[in-house]
């Protein structure tokens, strides 16, 4: 969905809000470029807006897709400082040390079947019952539209 200057991003969220959607999430790949406008576009059609940020993570000696969605304020600053990191530096993945810095207060999704669980989601964290309301958000974002 594309947000800013002429993008279209409003006019989805409008129309999720007229389909009874409550709670959407915005996820980009590296950056958090949209969030502001994507806040405004959800407040507007009292919508709550969740934040994510997909990131490869390098675990040993492969790199896997991840999203991180943001449970509160302070996980939304650390998707800000992860961001700023991979774009200020240069950065083509995570490493686990700096992952494990920047995933407290955020929820992890693999989006890897083939990356294992042990190196990124927290103990006290259901990955299953994670991933299943996640699927709703993603299932609905893509049949709606």
């Amino acid at each position: 969905i594309v947000f800013g200057i002429g993008g279209v991003g409003s006019y989805v969220v409008e129309a999720l809000a007229r389909a009874g959607v409550g709670t959407i999430a915005l996820v980009d790949k590296d950056v958090l470029q949209g969030t502001m406008a994507f806040n405004k576009a959800c407040k507007n059609a009292q919508i709550k807006p969740i934040y994510g940020l997909e990131i490869d993570l390098k675990v040993e000696e492969s790199t896997f897709p991840v999203i991180l969605y943001a449970k509160n304020n302070d996980g939304f600053k650390n998707l800000m400082a992860l961001s700023s990191r991979i774009n200020t530096e240069g950065l083509e993945y995570i490493d686990i040390e700096t992952f494990n810095t920047y995933k407290k207060n955020n929820f992890v999704v693999l989006l890897s079947e083939d990356c294992p669980l042990t190196y990124v989601v927290d103990k006290e964290i259901d990955p299953k019952e994670v991933l299943s309301k996640l699927f709703v958000v993603q299932f609905l974002m893509y049949n709606i539209l």
